[in-house]
């Protein structure tokens, strides 16, 4: 199996999208489902949206730190990147210390242009994740949306 859609063929728009909405519908870094409670203790899905493209090199460093620093409290990362060097976007997927092959979309889903990363933790907090991905990405937390 070739990363989150199984073929190793570029996944169909639709597909990604279907597989993003897991993700929170707002912007920022949130609890998935604000008030209830998480069905395992300790893990939480933050969702994250960066408006501007970043260099490709930069994102990469962040997700490689992430995988680094916390291995197996990192569950899974899946999203859409915007990068400075090409005009479509990429789609990531992780788990764990696993980064599976980076694949390209021919188009924006939904004309959106920004990145958006979905995380699945246990026990790394939402303030450490959004401090490590500014510091590498060398931007405020307020690019962060």
């Amino acid at each position: 199996q070739m990363g989150p859609f199984g073929s190793g063929h570029p996944p169909r728009q639709s597909r990604v999208l279907r597989w993003l909405r897991g993700a929170p519908a707002r912007p920022g870094l949130s609890p998935a489902a604000p008030g209830s409670p998480a069905p395992h203790a300790g893990i939480h899905a933050l969702c994250l949206r960066l408006p501007r493209p970043l260099p490709r090199a930069r994102l990469f460093a962040a997700l490689h730190a992430l995988q680094e620093r916390h291995g197996d409290n990192l569950l899974r990362v899946k999203g859409l990147l915007q990068v400075q060097e090409q005009a479509t976007p990429l789609v990531v997927h992780c788990v764990h210390g696993q980064i599976y092959p980076i694949t390209s979309l021919p188009e924006w889903p939904e004309g959106i242009r920004e990145s958006r990363l979905v995380f699945i933790v246990r026990d790394i907090p939402e303030a450490h994740i959004r401090a490590l991905l500014a510091a590498h990405l060398e931007t405020d937390e307020s690019g962060c949306r």
